[in-house]
């Protein structure tokens, strides 16, 4: 399915992160270092998913040319995508984990490659983008911030109020459906990046609070897409406001982190 296309015709990746189910443990997504240019994602097998559901409703299962198989859902209320697994055998694995009471607390995450608008015939006339997807991975809120690991040096009362304030905040942006670059970093660093929970605490210690997030393209993009991640925070005292970012790659479906956590400096 490399031929794929997105609006405008040129290639689109897709890192979701919504609220959704729990299909297995966090800490298979959380644990990794990183993922890099090239990396191919392995199948989400059987034993590795404890029981659980994604919050989609299930529209409709049709065949499509060859042996493929689609899931039309519903995300977070709204048809947003219809799901192809890259390898039929995981669409069995999809269907396997969708419970019947789904929480808002729940969470999907969904990584692989958008392609074009359904036809209306594929999906009881539901015309939204496709995305062919690799990974799949659910889980709920509060299992996601206790995975996170915690520094040695940060109390758990300072650690996880300021880890879940990060994460509500990526969460609440606007129209975060992972379409584009700027999401897609985002939903990467909630969730394979600890290093960015670590700093909110230390920050939240020292009286500062978390006011913008940011992406910018970063001035080194060239034969590769590179964004700073800028997040911003505010002394309640002084008003005085500190900015740290990270630099990432977001060319290929697996985004990846280029620099580390430093401090930012307006040019």
């Amino acid at each position: 399915m490399s031929d794929l296309r997105g609006r405008g015709g040129s290639h689109a990746d897709v890192l979701r992160l919504c609220p959704g189910p729990d299909r297995g443990p966090f800490s298979e997504a959380f644990g990794r270092k990183g993922i890099c240019p090239g990396h191919r994602a392995g199948r989400n097998h059987r034993k590795d998913r404890p029981a659980g559901i994604p919050r989609g409703v299930v529209k409709a299962r049709k065949p499509l040319p060859g042996t493929s198989t689609v899931l039309g859902a519903h995300l977070q209320g709204l048809e947003t995508y219809i799901l192809q697994p890259r390898d039929p055998a995981d669409f069995d694995l999809l269907v396997e984990t969708i419970r019947p009471k789904p929480s808002p607390l729940d969470i999907d995450v969904v990584i692989g490659v958008r392609g074009p608008i359904a036809p209306p015939e594929l999906c009881n006339g539901l015309m939204v983008p496709m995305v062919v997807f690799d990974q799949i991975y659910s889980f709920d809120r509060d299992v996601l911030i206790k995975a996170i690991p915690r520094p040695e040096n940060i109390a758990p009362e300072q650690f996880y109020p300021a880890a879940e304030e990060v994460f509500d905040r990526i969460m609440q942006m606007t129209d975060n459906a992972g379409a584009t670059d700027e999401h897609r970093a985002l939903n990467y660093l909630a969730m394979r990046f600890p290093g960015l929970y670590a700093k909110a605490a230390e920050e939240f210690a020292r009286d500062f609070s978390l006011r913008g997030v940011e992406v910018r393209l970063s001035p080194l993009s060239g034969t590769r897409k590179i964004v700073d991640v800028i997040f911003s925070y505010t002394n309640r005292n002084t008003d005085f406001t500190e900015k740290f970012f990270v630099r990432m790659d977001v060319t290929e479906e697996f985004p990846f982190l280029v620099t580390k956590l430093s401090p930012y400096y307006d040019r």
